[in-house]
Formats: C-alpha cells, sequence, structure tokens
C-alpha cells in the first residue's frame, strides 16, 4: 500500500489497484506528479486509517463470484490457515549483503559464502581447512600467494555481479581480538585494538571512560577480516568500557566489556563471550586495586555512582 494507490497480488501477478486520485475523466493521478489546476476525483472508499486483516469463512449472499449455498455445500465446513504475514514497506534500500570489497589475510575461518560488488582477495596465510565448504562471488576475485585449501576442503570461486538476486543468509563470526584475555600487563599485538570477524556488512564501536563519557567512535564497512577499531597509543593508563555492535542483513553479534590500557595498549578485561580468563593471584590483586583506587578517587569527587565489577 502506497500512499495513493494499493495492489493486490496473488503469486506475484497483479490482480486489482484501487487508485486514490484520479480526474474526472478517469485519468489516474500519481503523488508528486505536476497537474494542472482544476478539480480532480478522490476515491472516498481508499482508506485512510490503520487497516485490520480480517479472515473469516464466510457464507456467500449471492452478491459476489460465489453461489449460494444449497444441498451440496459441505457443513460444517473448515478454513484452515497455515499462516499469515504482514510486511511494512521501507524507506531505506533493502539490504543485499553485498561488500564493496573484502580482504581476507592470516585467518582459517573463512565464511561459507562471501559475496562483494566489486573484488574479493585471499592470501598472504589464508586457508581453507578439511571439511570446511567456502565459496567467493564477486566480479574480481583474486587469490594470492599464501592462499591454500587442505584435502578434504571445498573452495569455489564464481564470477558474478552481487545483488538481490543472489542473496544468501551469513552467520557472523567474531574470531577475537588482539588484546589479551587475563588480567596480566602485557601489551597487545600493537597499540592498535583490532578483531578479527567474518560475515560482518557494518561494525560500530564505542568507548567509555569511567565516568561515562564517550572518548572514542568508529563505525563503518569492513575491508578485511582484521578489523582496526582504536588506537590506544595516547590513552590514559587504566580501564575502559566499551560497547562493541557487528552486523548484517540476518545476524548481529552485540558485545559490552572493559579494556584495560598501559603504556598504550590495551587488553580485555571481561566480556560477553565465552572465553575463560586465566590469571595469576597476583596480577588479580593488581588489578583490583587499581581500579578500586581509580574509583575512590572519582569517588571523592561525587563524579560517578556507577559500579565496576571483576567477574571471576
Amino acid at each position: 500500500m502506497d500512499f495513493d494507490r494499493i495492489i493486490w497480488q496473488i503469486d506475484g501477478n497483479t490482480v486489482r489497484v484501487l487508485h486514490r486520485f484520479q480526474t474526472l475523466s478517469g485519468i489516474i493521478v500519481y503523488c508528486g506528479e505536476n497537474i494542472a489546476q482544476g478539480t480532480y476525483f478522490f476515491q472516498k472508499s481508499f482508506p485512510i486509517e490503520s487497516m485490520s486483516i480480517i479472515l473469516n469463512l464466510a457464507v456467500g449472499s449471492g452478491n459476489g463470484p460465489s453461489p449460494l449455498p444449497d444441498a451440496t455445500t459441505p457443513f460444517p465446513s473448515v478454513f484452515e490457515i497455515d499462516y499469515v504475514r504482514f510486511y511494512i514497506k521501507s524507506e531505506d534500500e533493502p539490504c543485499d549483503g553485498c561488500l564493496d570489497h573484502i580482504v581476507y589475510e592470516n585467518t582459517d575461518q573463512l565464511p561459507t559464502i562471501t559475496r562483494a560488488s566489486n573484488y574479493i582477495q585471499a592470501g598472504n596465510n589464508v586457508t581453507v581447512k578439511s571439511g570446511q565448504n567456502v565459496s567467493f562471488k564477486a566480479p574480481t576475485i583474486e587469490l594470492l600467494p599464501g592462499f591454500s585449501t587442505e584435502p578434504g576442503a571445498t573452495f569455489e570461486a564464481t564470477a558474478e555481479e552481487c545483488n538481490l538476486l543472489n542473496y544468501t543468509d551469513v552467520l557472523i563470526n567474531f574470531i577475537g581480538s588482539n588484546a589479551v584475555d587475563n588480567y596480566q600487563i602485557i601489551k597487545c599485538i600493537n597499540p592498535v585494538y583490532t578483531i578479527e570477524a567474518t560475515g560482518v556488512l557494518f561494525y560500530s564501536f564505542r568507548v567509555y571512560n569511567l565516568l561515562g563519557q564517550l572518548i572514542h567512535s568508529t563505525s563503518g564497512t569492513p575491508a578485511s577480516n582484521h578489523i582496526n577499531l582504536w588506537n590506544a597509543i595516547n590513552a590514559a593508563d587504566g580501564w575502559y568500557s566499551v560497547h562493541l555492535e557487528l552486523l548484517n542483513c540476518s545476524d548481529s553479534d552485540i558485545r559490552d566489556y572493559n579494556l584495560f590500557v598501559a603504556q598504550g595498549s590495551c587488553k580485555m578485561a571481561s566480556g560477553s563471550s565465552d572465553s575463560t580468563n586465566t590469571y595469576s593471584q597476583s596480577s588479580e590483586t593488581q588489578a583490583i586495586s587499581e581500579i578500586e583506587k581509580s574509583l575512590r578517587i572519582i569517588a571523592n569527587d561525587e563524579q560517578i555512582d556507577k559500579k565496576f565489577v571483576i567477574a571471576k
């Protein structure tokens, strides 16, 4: 249903169209058209309020295409409905699941299918492992040095356009990050906090300090399975709360966790993932002491009433 017309379809075939406006001579007028000044006909039966779906087993009155009930009419009769689907027309463009391009490096966890509008590249220590079924679909596909498939793996590369006609659901796979998942003060691989994930069409990442103030945010479409989220080289040492969203057309992965920055590097403290923390008792005591000290300073200034809990 649009503002100026309703279209009825059965199995994709249009069976009726009701227009809201037309000229006195019966010419259809669509919204947005430049029309001359004059008198126009308004279809009074066109609904202008929210409508309801009514499903019933009505007995014919003889006024419609069905004949009147007679001795051959089954009674009682049953009207069986498998399902009812209700759709709302979106003003946004439909999600086609197409990346512009993607480069895979240093991974053995490729998604089942990757689709891109321009190109897909894979190399530099990329492996399709035994038992995996991997498919690349894009106008240009480049398998670079360092790309390999193990015996028992299935890999397919198809040169084709990416659009709604070949849409396929893909699950998001959060593989990990370059932060150390424990309480020991160990630097990251580099000062840039990076995650590895596949199946992502859009990501959003926000960093908050202990006062709840937003100090960093980034979002966009990934161009690699390794997504750089935060250069913490100039961040003050201490704990930060982060919010991460990974999205595609049919799936999402949303996480809230803490990062500890020390001398320009970061590590995960606790999160919503299923990973297990391993740490020494002395490192735990040191980490908790640092947090409590920070919270006491903040609490004395009456700037925060939020509690941070160390999950053991």
